[in-house]
């Protein structure tokens, strides 16, 4: 059922101000001089200890959406898994490409959903679907063979390229598990689990790698603390928040816009515009998204109620 205006003014209230917090990421992360399995242990580290209190001073309450239907903490926790890959893959590909070829891949969530809508929640993918799924691999094709030389030839712009795809991929699983779970818990509990769990994973990440907590500036501290506030806590909450409020491809095409602000961002702050060749492929990959977007949600369906 639709939100009533009054309801849907607010929902569309709150999604804007998640465009704009999530549009912070990447220039924070390309800001912050820390690894990236560091820089996103820190991002959900942070955000979990900003939420405890709220959390623990209403267990009651949370315990109860968990109690109701336990499957839920599980497919949270799963959540949480899909999550932390997601911020791994993409973090460490903001090291090794643009900003917006990054942001942009990144974004693919949506065609990724389409091609696994008929595998795991049985839906039929439609001709406009298959469309966008091409425009899509085209547009991403141009961001990753750029047609400068050096760049051409460059390995690691495409090992950053491939990373961001591969965050995509997580992000849609996230995305699919979300929907599913926020149907029956309230956004604290689901958040509060998903957070937890995707910290844990990453601090665990951090003792892998033999990465460093401490010893770095003053300023990335401040950068890794506004990234769990800004983009976290305000962006991809609001976004959780709205998936119960607003129909999924509504919530996706607000997402989609998070590359043209993050690329002005970056343009503002790191000095480093976007190329006529990420402008064209960024314009394929945005179409190709709103398409799968619009034509039918992966996310709504008989798999997933």
């Amino acid at each position: 059922m639709s939100p009533r205006p009054a309801g849907r003014a607010a929902t569309l209230l709150v999604l804007a101000v998640g465009l704009i917090s999530i549009s912070f990421a990447a220039p924070l992360i390309r800001l912050a001089q820390a690894p990236a399995v560091t820089v996103a242990a820190f991002r959900m580290g942070i955000s979990v200890v900003l939420l405890s209190p709220f959390f623990w001073l209403t267990w009651r309450q949370r315990r109860a959406d968990f109690t109701r239907e336990p499957r839920l903490l599980l497919l949270s926790a799963l959540s949480g898994i899909f999550l932390a890959l997601h911020f791994g893959l993409w973090i460490q590909s903001l090291h090794e490409t643009s900003v917006t070829s990054s942001v942009v891949l990144v974004t693919m969530n949506p065609v990724f959903l389409g091609i696994a809508s008929p595998l795991l929640l049985k839906e039929r993918i439609s001709r406009r679907v298959v469309f966008a799924i091409v425009l899509g691999l085209v547009g991403a094709v141009v961001i990753t063979l750029r047609w400068r030389t050096t760049e051409l030839v460059s390995p690691q712009n495409l090992h950053g390229n491939l990373l961001a795809l591969g965050g995509a991929v997580m992000y849609s699983g996230y995305l699919l598990l979300g929907r599913r779970v926020r149907r029956g818990i309230s956004i604290l509990s689901y958040v509060y689990a998903v957070y937890a769990v995707s910290a844990l994973i990453l601090l665990a990440g951090v003792a892998i790698f033999r990465q460093s907590l401490l010893g770095f500036t003053r300023l990335t501290y401040l950068y890794l603390v506004l990234l769990a506030v800004i983009p976290q806590l305000l962006g991809h909450t609001s976004f959780n928040w709205a998936l119960k409020h607003m129909t999924a491809p509504v919530v996706s095409l607000v997402i989609l816009g998070e590359p043209v602000g993050a690329s002005l961002i970056a343009w503002l702050l790191l000095h480093q515009p976007p190329t006529i060749q990420e402008v064209a492929g960024g314009i394929m990959v945005l179409g190709a998204v709103a398409l799968a977007a619009t034509a039918s949600s992966p996310l709504e369906g008989r798999g997933v109620r």
